[in-house]
């Protein structure tokens, strides 16, 4: 099987975030903007090579947030990403544009993704 793979062709990258200044996208799909907190408090910004904020606990609700178009349904999403606090629940990723508790959540240094049908107890 040299030359084959269980999943078929690789697909071409269509966006590509590096945020290693900015918000631009090197690929053709997406765009990504900053979601800021109600409330004040916390910390945001570009530090070398990555988008960091603080204060997540205090002044929940920061983040990032990537549109894509309808018409691609189908996606990878690769993060690289480190917590200071993983005290209860820390949503990473929402899936619902935060009309729902679907999403990814890091707790008690562990990953766990929740879909539609289940939401994190304690949260």
């Amino acid at each position: 099987m040299s030359g084959a793979s269980l999943f078929g062709a690789p697909s071409a990258l269509i966006a590509d975030f590096r945020l290693d200044s900015d918000f631009e996208n090197g690929g053709t799909y997406g765009t990504l903007s900053r979601v800021e907190a109600v409330g004040t408090g916390g910390t945001s910004g570009f530090t070398g090579s990555a988008w960091e904020w603080n204060d997540a606990t205090v002044n929940p609700g920061k983040g990032l947030k990537l549109n894509i178009p309808a018409t691609l349904s189908t996606y990878t999403l690769a993060l690289s990403f480190s917590l200071s606090d993983v005290t209860g629940y820390r949503k990473i990723v929402d899936f619902k544009n935060l009309t729902h508790e679907s999403g990814i959540y890091a707790y008690s240094n562990a990953l766990s993704v929740y879909t539609d049908g289940a939401t994190p107890s304690g949260h």
